[in-house]
């Protein structure tokens, strides 16, 4: 696995920065004027993230670090269609990369796409690989629905440490956009990926064995039920030494409930997570391809 922990999934200065003050207001201003400060600062932070992160492909350019370089200019790609930060972006490509070096099988899934940087991002992956995989692409195309009680932390009564609020709709990318993202933009041959529109609770199931086997399972849904839902109905074509990426794990309450629970009912109660860090975690299914 020295290919995946080569990339660190860490949180920025910027980002603890941007976190504190934005946690320490959201309860003592208006509703309105929190959303505009929000939007602002999260603009902000955006443009300070990718400015950075190009510096950063420039240096590595001047070292010749050729591997690097080709990841880099992949997420710059997808970025811009991206609610997940370069270091998450990074370590998706290198869960796809890693997988096809080792030969596990099977389909690449992902299961809340929003704007469509992660799925982007992993289809180039795949191009940079020489791989043919085809990717399925879950999700409501309308948002996230409401958080439910299994999403509450008894200890601080909120839904977890994501910086942005999450209301019913957030993370919006329609079905439209992200069909153009993947065509258009990235290239993908229109049979070669397929969009599943619905909840998961409605999309999931009827669509797993169609599926068949998956080499890498993304799962970007926030909430316990949604986590849950595609953990239940996917997790088990997920192939020996395939890669399970959380991307929810730390960032939100019920994501970690949902994943602990069912791995621990799998068997797994002190799971090693790959590249624990940025809000979510890899795991590497147990198998014959693990190492």
């Amino acid at each position: 696995m020295s290919q995946l922990s080569s990339v660190a999934m860490h949180r920025s200065p910027l980002f603890r920065a941007a976190h504190a003050i934005l946690i320490r207001v959201e309860h003592t201003l208006p509703r309105s004027i929190y959303s505009t400060l929000y939007g602002a600062s999260f603009s902000l932070y955006r443009t300070g993230l990718a400015a950075s992160y190009r510096l950063q492909q420039r240096r590595l350019k001047r070292s010749g670090d050729l591997e690097g370089v080709r990841r880099g200019k992949a997420v710059i790609k997808a970025m811009p269609y991206s609610l997940v930060g370069p270091s998450g972006l990074e370590a998706t490509y290198e869960a796809v990369h890693d997988a096809i070096k080792r030969g596990v099988t099977g389909a690449i899934v992902e299961c809340g796409i929003a704007g469509g940087g992660s799925s982007a991002v992993m289809a180039l992956a795949l191009r940079d690989a020489g791989a043919f995989r085809h990717l399925w692409l879950f999700d409501s195309y309308e948002g996230l629905p409401d958080p439910t009680l299994d999403d509450i932390d008894p200890a601080s009564g909120g839904t977890g440490a994501h910086i942005r609020p999450l209301p019913k709709g957030s993370c919006l990318g329609t079905f439209e956009e992200v069909e153009h993202l993947m065509g258009d933009v990235i290239g993908v041959p229109r049979d070669q990926f397929t969009m599943v529109k619905g909840w998961f609770q409605d999309s999931v199931r009827p669509n797993a064995e169609t599926i068949g086997e998956i080499a890498v399972l993304r799962l970007d849904g926030d909430w316990y039920e949604s986590t849950r839902t595609c953990l239940d109905g996917l997790y088990s074509r997920l192939a020996p030494g395939g890669l399970l990426i959380v991307d929810d794990y730390h960032s939100c309450f019920g994501s970690h409930r949902a994943l602990n629970e069912f791995l621990s009912e799998q068997g797994d109660t002190d799971p090693a997570f790959v590249n624990d860090g940025c809000g979510g975690v890899l795991y590497v299914r147990p198998g014959r391809k693990h190492e």
